[in-house]
């Protein structure tokens, strides 16, 4: 009856994935194209799945529209989320590029590390969050790309490797996608498109992955637009020295 026990506590631990290092309860099989060396070491990994995504929508709730990937692998956590920010365009970068008061209004960010600056618009960088006990907190660790186009501002990132810059007491998230988009329909209205695919690393329950995929995104545009238009957004050095341009709008 012990020997029993002892093997059914060991499977219970390594289901939930509570009773192992999280380095090794990070260690999954990515989808992966290639690399591309970013110099410094650094070396990217490129997802499979992209654009070519298909998304159904599900429903509206306090502004913001949810949609359901059309085709998932079981292990990866998709939204996406649409909803109009009442900020400008331009306020709405610098609250996202400063990253020392992210962690104060983004629900569930503990922390945000700039690891280098490879130019003005990128940036190799990690995304700390909490997860409900008894499960590790997840590390983004993250190379991050910001693109003007004549109608956008578009914010990227995909998986990152350099081992030496994860957190060995955090779990690293696989990034399949991960995207979002500002696009401004007035002076001070803007649309923002929020797209995420991902393995978040080892098992999550189904109320996790609901929480992710209905609750998070909702609250995230919602703290962003609050934090706009409550706070003082900083104009940091991170954004004067992103390489932008002006956006016009509908009618403008």
């Amino acid at each position: 009856m012990k020997k029993f026990l002892h093997i059914l506590s060991l499977s219970l631990m390594v289901l939930v994935g509570i009773g192992l290092h999280p380095s090794k309860a990070a260690e999954h099989a990515p989808i992966i194209l290639g690399t591309e060396t970013l110099g410094g070491g650094f070396e990217l990994y490129v997802g499979v799945v992209a654009e070519e995504q298909e998304w159904d929508y599900l429903y509206t709730e306090q502004g913001v529209e949810l949609y359901s990937a059309r085709q998932q692998l079981q292990e990866q956590v998709p939204f996406k989320a649409i909803a109009r920010v009442q900020a400008p365009y331009q306020e709405i970068v610098k609250a996202l590029v400063d990253h020392e008061q992210k962690p104060t209004w983004s629900p569930k960010l503990k922390q945000v590390t700039i690891h280098q600056i490879q130019s003005s618009n990128r940036f190799a960088y990690s995304e700390y969050y909490t997860t409900p006990w008894p499960f590790y907190d997840r590390e983004f660790l993250l190379d991050g790309k910001i693109r003007y186009t004549d109608s956008s501002v578009i914010f990227e990132a995909s998986n990152l490797k350099q081992d030496s810059l994860a957190d060995s007491d955090h779990v690293l998230v696989n990034i399949v996608r991960l995207s979002l988009e500002i696009v401004p329909l007035s002076p001070d209205e803007s649309q923002v498109t929020f797209v995420f695919s991902g393995d978040m690393g080892g098992w999550i329950p189904n109320f996790v992955k609901t929480i992710i995929q209905r609750k998070w995104p909702i609250r995230f545009l919602q703290a962003l637009e609050n934090h706009i238009l409550t706070a003082s957004v900083e104009t940091t050095d991170l954004y004067n020295n992103l390489d932008k341009r002006d956006l016009s709008f509908p009618g403008s």
